[in-house]
C-alpha cells in the first residue's frame, strides 16, 4: 500500500506547492475521471497486443518483461492501425471506439491475459521502482490536469498541440472522418497517436472536453517507459535497485515534464520504441517473430513521430547489429544480419497506410517532404521554401556542434546534473564486461542519434530528448555494480533534488494568476482569458491573423499554420488587391470578422515566414475600405468585422 499513498500524499503536497491548493477538488474529480478514461484504454491495448502476439508466434516469450513488451508495443500499434483504418472510412464515431476498446478488453480478459495482468499490476505496486516513481507521478499527472494552452511559457503553452496535436483531430472530429486539411500541413504526417484523440474528444462530449484526457493518455507513456526501463534493468542485472535507479533519472528529465504533461507525441514514440529495444536485443536473434514485433512497434513509433527514425530506430538498430553478437558465447553474424532485415522490414510496413494515403490526397506519398522531387501538392513555391527553411538546420556544422552542447547539458530542460549522472553510469557499465555489449549498443545509439540531430533536424532542444532514452539504460546498469543500499541512497538523493526542481517549475507555470479557479475549469474548461468570456466570438465565424492558438477558438474558425497559405492572403489574392473586393471575397465566403495577433504575427515572420499579404498595412486598408474595428483590451490583438 505504500506507493499508492504517497503518490496520494505526493499529488497533495503538489497542489499546496503550487499554490492551487483550493483546486484540490477539481484534481481529485479529474483523476478518477481520467484515470478511469485511460485505465479502460490501457487494457483495451494490452487485450489486442495479446491477440497478435500470440498470432505472430510469440506466445511463449520468456520473462514478464518481454512478454509485456510485446503485449503493450503490439496493442498501441494495433490500435492505432484500427483508428486509422476507421477514420479513412468515415467512421470517427463513439460506436466504433467503443466497439475497439470491448474487443480489446474482451481479449484480454479470456484466460491469462487479464489474471496476468492484474497479478503483475499488483507486484508492481510493491516494487521500489513503484515507490520512486510517485513524486515524478504526481507531479506530473497534477500538470497534465491542467487544460492545454497555460502551462510551460517556453513551450509557449503547448504551441505545437494547439497547432497540430489537439486541432488536427479536432477537426476530423467535426469532418466525421480523417481527411486532408490544405491549411494545416501536419495533417499529412502519419500522426499515429492523434488517430486516438477523437476517442477521447467524443467520449468528452467535444474536443474541448477531451483535451486533459489527452495529456494523461500521454502521461501515461511516460511513466509506462520509466516501468519498463526498470524491470528491464533489474532483471538484466538482478539489482531491483537499480531498476528503481534508471525510473528515476527518466522521470527526473525535466524535458520529460513537459512534454508528457502536454499533448504532444515524445512519451509514446519513446514507449514504443524501447519496447522495440526490448524485444530485438533479449529476442530478436533467437525468435524471428520477435524481430518482427520489433519492427512493428518501431514502425509504430515513427508514425508517432518521424524524427524517431534517425534519433533512436536507426541508431538502436545500428547498436544491435554492431554489439549484440559480443553477449553470445558463440557469434552468428547471418542471425544478427535476418533478425536487422526482418527489424526494418516490418518498420517500413507500418508505413505503408501513411504513404498510401498521402500518395492518394497528394501524389505524393511522403508530402510534405522531398517536394522537389516528388511533387508540392496544393503549395506554391513560397509555401513550400517556407517548410523547408524551417525543417532545417540553418547554421555551418561547427555553430552545429556547439549548438548540442547549448540545447543539451547546458539546457534547463537537461541540466548538466542530469547528464553527468548519466555519462557517470555508462562509464561504470562499459567498464563491467557482462553489461558492455548493451552499454555499447546504448552508447552507439546516443552517438548515432545525436549525428542525425545535428544533420537533419532544426536543432531544437526537445527534439534531443529521446537520447535520454539509451543513456537511462546504460545509466542503469552502470549503478547495479553498486551496493543495493548505496543505489537507493543515490537515486532518492537525486530524485527528490530533482523532483523539487520540477514542483518549482510547474509552480513558475502555474501560479494562481495563471491557473483558473476550480469551478470555471469544471464548468467549462475553455475559460481561459477574459477575451473568451466576452460576446466577441459569440455568433461569428473568425478568421485567425497570426494567431496560433486555434485551439481556444470555437468550430469553424478559418484558420492556417505558417507554412499554409493564409486565408487572409487567399481572400486577398482573390480580390486582386483592392481591400473593398477583399472584404466582399471574406463575405462570400462566410466570414463575418478578424481576428489578429500582431505580436505572434511579428514572430512567425521573423522566424517561419509570411504570405506578403498578411500584414498589419494590410489589415488598416480594410479598415479604411468599411470593415468595423472592435476595441479590445487585449495587447496586441485586433478585431475586425467584415460583415455590413
Amino acid at each position: 500500500m505504500l506507493p499508492p499513498i504517497l503518490f496520494a500524499l505526493s499529488s497533495l503536497a503538489v497542489l499546496l506547492a503550487i499554490g492551487a491548493g483550493s483546486a484540490t477538488g477539481w484534481w481529485a474529480l479529474t483523476a478518477v475521471t481520467e484515470g478511469l478514461t485511460i485505465g479502460v484504454a490501457w487494457l483495451s491495448i494490452l487485450g489486442w497486443g495479446g491477440v497478435i502476439r500470440k498470432w505472430i508466434g510469440l506466445g511463449a516469450l520468456e520473462g514478464g518483461v518481454q512478454r509485456f513488451a510485446a503485449r503493450a508495443g503490439l496493442g498501441v500499434g494495433t490500435v492505432m492501425l484500427l483508428a486509422q483504418g476507421l477514420g479513412i472510412a468515415g467512421l470517427l464515431h463513439p460506436v466504433s471506439w467503443g466497439l475497439i476498446a470491448a474487443a480489446g478488453i474482451a481479449a484480454l480478459g479470456v484466460a491469462p491475459g487479464f489474471r496476468e495482468v492484474a497479478r503483475r499490476g499488483a507486484a508492481v505496486l510493491g516494487d521500489p521502482a513503484a515507490v520512486a516513481m510517485a513524486p515524478f507521478a504526481a507531479i506530473l499527472l497534477v500538470a497534465a490536469s491542467v487544460p492545454p494552452g497555460i502551462l510551460w511559457p517556453r513551450e509557449g503553452g503547448g504551441y505545437d498541440a494547439l497547432v497540430y496535436h489537439l486541432q488536427v483531430p479536432r477537426e476530423w472530429l467535426a469532418a466525421g472522418a480523417i481527411r486532408p486539411l490544405e491549411h494545416n500541413v501536419y495533417s499529412y504526417l502519419p500522426l499515429n497517436l492523434e488517430f486516438l484523440s477523437p476517442a477521447f474528444f467524443a467520449f468528452r462530449g467535444g474536443a474541448h472536453g477531451g483535451g486533459v484526457a489527452v495529456q494523461w493518455f500521454h502521461a501515461s507513456f511516460s511513466l509506462a517507459v520509466a516501468g519498463l526501463l526498470a524491470a528491464w534493468v533489474a532483471g538484466r542485472t538482478a539489482s531491483r535497485a537499480a531498476g528503481a535507479a534508471t525510473a528515476v533519472l527518466w522521470l527526473a528529465l525535466p524535458w520529460n515534464l513537459h512534454t508528457a504533461s502536454l499533448a504532444y507525441n515524445e512519451q509514446a514514440a519513446a514507449f514504443l520504441m524501447l519496447c522495440a529495444w526490448v524485444l530485438l536485443w533479449e529476442r530478436g536473434v533467437a525468435l524471428r517473430g520477435a524481430a518482427v514485433a520489433a519492427g512493428i512497434c518501431a514502425g509504430a513509433a515513427v508514425g508517432v513521430k518521424l524524427t524517431v527514425a534517425g534519433l533512436l530506430a536507426v541508431p538502436v538498430l545500428v547498436g544491435f547489429v554492431v554489439w549484440r553478437d559480443r553477449e553470445d558465447a558463440v557469434r552468428s553474424p547471418r542471425r544478427i544480419g535476418v533478425a536487422a532485415g526482418l527489424f526494418l522490414a516490418a518498420a517500413l510496413a507500418m508505413q505503408v497506410p501513411w504513404l498510401a494515403r498521402n500518395a492518394a490526397w497528394t501524389g505524393n506519398p511522403v508530402f510534405p517532404f522531398a517536394t522537389r522531387a516528388l511533387g508540392k501538392a496544393h503549395w506554391n513555391a513560397a509555401e513550400e521554401w517556407r517548410w523547408m527553411d524551417g525543417h532545417r538546420p540553418k547554421v555551418p556544422w561547427g555553430e552545429r556542434v556547439g549548438a548540442l552542447w547549448r540545447h543539451g547539458p547546458a539546457d534547463p530542460g537537461f541540466g548538466v546534473g542530469w547528464w553527468l549522472a548519466a555519462a557517470a553510469g555508462l562509464a561504470a557499465a562499459l567498464a563491467r564486461r557482462e553489461r558492455r555489449p548493451l552499454a555499447a549498443g546504448a552508447a552507439t545509439a546516443v552517438a548515432v542519434g545525436a549525428l542525425a540531430w545535428l544533420a537533419a533536424t532544426h536543432l531544437q532542444p526537445r527534439f534531443l530528448q529521446p537520447l535520454a532514452l539509451p543513456l537511462a539504460v546504460a545509466a542503469g546498469l552502470g549503478v547495479a555494480a553498486m551496493p543495493s543500499r548505496a543505489v537507493l541512497a543515490l537515486a532518492a538523493a537525486f530524485g527528490l533534488g530533482h523532483a523539487a526542481w520540477q514542483g518549482a517549475q510547474l509552480r513558475a507555470a502555474a501560479s494562481p494568476e495563471r491557473l483558473p479557479p476550480a469551478a470555471e475549469l469544471l464548468r467549462d474548461p475553455l475559460i481561459l482569458a477574459d477575451f473568451l468570456e466576452s460576446d466577441l466570438l459569440a455568433g461569428q465565424t473568425t478568421l485567425l491573423v497570426g494567431e496560433s492558438r486555434a485551439w481556444f477558438y470555437p468550430d469553424g474558425t478559418r484558420v492556417a499554420t505558417p507554412f499554409d497559405r493564409a486565408p487572409l492572403a487567399d481572400a486577398w489574392r482573390a480580390g486582386g488587391g483592392d481591400p473593398r473586393r477583399v472584404l466582399e471575397v471574406l463575405r462570400e465566403r462566410g466570414v463575418t470578422q478578424i481576428v489578429a495577433n500582431l505580436e505572434e504575427l511579428q514572430r512567425l515572420r521573423e522566424t517561419y515566414g509570411a504570405d506578403p499579404e498578411v500584414t498589419p498595412a494590410a489589415l488598416d486598408a480594410l479598415v479604411r475600405a468599411g470593415a468595423r474595428e472592435i476595441p479590445t483590451e487585449l495587447p496586441g490583438i485586433r478585431v475586425i468585422r467584415v460583415e455590413r
